[in-house]
């Protein structure tokens, strides 16, 4: 078909602290990210990813975030503690419905040796291997230090929100 013009998949890998900020909503970055995952969502052309080691870190921090803030105000039951584990499972499920998870294996450890070079943090450096596995086009981060070593791989929410716009319009890849 002559003319025709095909979508092209924008593959965005999210990082640990997008998602962390989506659940807690502590940042000015927020909104850009609840928007982000919903037209993500809407959008048959995007698809979203999180590494598997994003998930594990995920689910131990909200539990551990919201038993601290249970124990500050001398809330910390035995009911508190069951409550926090099964948002932080909820957590985990809505990441699993939202995003693919991929796997963080002996390559991606390998691959972060490279990546050293650029960005001297281990587990960044993880996230760019899983990055350079999936073909990702971007990593959505809110690591200002990830961002500037890393030439435009890694993006912030504001920035993959405007991608997330483009993406939705016409495609300008040719068949």
């Amino acid at each position: 078909m002559s003319g025709v013009r095909a979508k092209r998949t924008l593959k965005l890998l999210i990082d640990t602290n997008v998602w962390l900020d989506y659940f807690l909503g502590c940042t000015n970055a927020t909104e850009s990210i609840v928007e982000l995952f919903s037209r993500a969502a809407e959008a048959e052309d995007i698809v979203l990813f999180s590494s598997s080691l994003s998930v594990k870190d995920v689910y131990y921090i909200l539990g551990r975030t919201m038993k601290a803030d249970a124990h500050r105000v001398g809330a910390l039951t035995p009911e508190a503690i069951a409550a926090a584990d099964e948002t932080a499972w909820a957590c985990v499920r809505l990441i699993r419905q939202k995003s693919i998870i991929a796997s963080v294996g002996a390559d991606e450890v390998f691959d972060s040796f490279v990546f050293k070079h650029h960005h001297n943090d281990f587990e960044d450096d993880l996230i760019l291997g899983v990055a350079n596995r999936i073909d990702a086009d971007y990593v959505v981060t809110e690591d200002k230090n990830l961002i500037k070593h890393t030439n435009g791989v890694c993006i912030d929410a504001h920035q993959a929100l405007r991608l997330v716009g483009e993406a939705s319009g016409p495609s300008t890849m040719p068949i």
